[in-house]
């Protein structure tokens, strides 16, 4: 005897069932649902159905956006963090050049040496070091080099309160979508589930019938997929800000497959090639949007998100 307890269990909620066979079954089971929803019976299934396969990759969506933009704020933060070290270094030189390294106002500038502000910089001290060192090439601006040094570390501090305010945000956002994806995927699952056990009570022993409804063999990995020597390149191309960008031509370059085309939600895969280092271009209406060299691995899709300028 089968156990009772398995039609109670949610198969759709296995942890090891990839989002992406998820989006693919979902997509499938919608055309096969509404072309056996004679008289309107499925009506609620569907529409639950239809209402979860939006929210969830839509969400999906927007969390692999913002971790791309995210990505992309951190290395400017890295960037500005960068160049106030390498500015504190110039200072230094030009106070060591005018001996003013010899002359006690240099404690004004670096009072515990210049490695403090040049080796020893973090994202937790960089603010305050940022702050001291303004100030002093305020109280002694003849002596730092005069007003142009003093705007040069005032765009430099602003530059970077704004940009790790973005990154900061972003970061929030993010794990909100996370929080926000786990949720609609749940609703998925049991929107799912509700409509296979409405299936099963309209064709009660009749199990031939749920190729009617759904396709499992969408949500079975085939063995050799993973380890077969080739690979897909898959990702999301976005502007700044978010906005997907549809319609974008995704060319590898001898890679000798057909060009991929970014969907509605700025996502695309590409076809299978042979493992290996690729130079892939990415452009819209023959604006180039990005270009640059990715391995394909042989171990599911290489994802590359794509970050641009509207």
């Amino acid at each position: 005897m089968r156990d009772l307890a398995s039609y109670f269990e949610n198969a759709l909620s296995d942890e090891k069932l990839s989002i992406d066979s998820k989006k693919k079954f979902g997509e499938d089971a919608l055309q096969r649902v509404a072309t056996q929803n004679v008289g309107g019976i499925l009506d609620p299934e569907l529409n639950a159905m239809e209402t979860a396969q939006t929210a969830l990759f839509g969400t999906i969506t927007n969390v692999a956006v913002n971790k791309a933009v995210s990505e992309s704020r951190t290395k400017t933060v890295d960037g500005i963090v960068e160049k106030f070290t390498k500015r504190n270094t110039k200072l230094n030189q030009f106070l060591e050049l005018n001996d003013v390294d010899k002359q006690d106002v240099y404690q004004e500038f670096f009072p515990q040496g210049v490695q403090e502000f040049t080796r020893n910089v973090t994202k937790e001290n960089v603010e305050q070091k940022m702050a001291f060192l303004v100030k002093a090439i305020t109280d002694n601006t003849a002596v730092a080099g005069g007003a142009a040094v003093l705007a040069e570390y005032q765009v430099i501090q602003t530059d970077y309160a704004k940009a790790r305010a973005a990154q900061l945000g972003k970061f929030s956002q993010t794990a909100a979508g996370r929080d926000q994806r786990l949720t609609a995927e749940q609703a998925w699952d049991d929107a799912m589930f509700a409509c296979l056990l409405t299936a099963a009570k309209l064709h009660r022993n009749q199990p031939q019938k749920l190729s009617l409804f759904f396709n499992q063999s969408i949500l079975r990995t085939p063995i050799s997929a993973a380890h077969d020597g080739k690979g897909r390149l898959a990702g999301i191309v976005a502007y700044e800000g978010g906005t997907p960008v549809a319609g974008a031509t995704v060319h590898i370059t001898d890679g000798n497959i057909a060009d991929a085309t970014t969907a509605s939600d700025g996502s695309y895969v590409t076809q299978s090639l042979p493992i290996g280092e690729y130079a892939i271009i990415i452009s819209l209406n023959g604006k180039k949007l990005y270009q640059g060299n990715k391995n394909i691995v042989d171990d599911g899709d290489t994802t590359l998100d794509v970050i641009t300028a509207p």
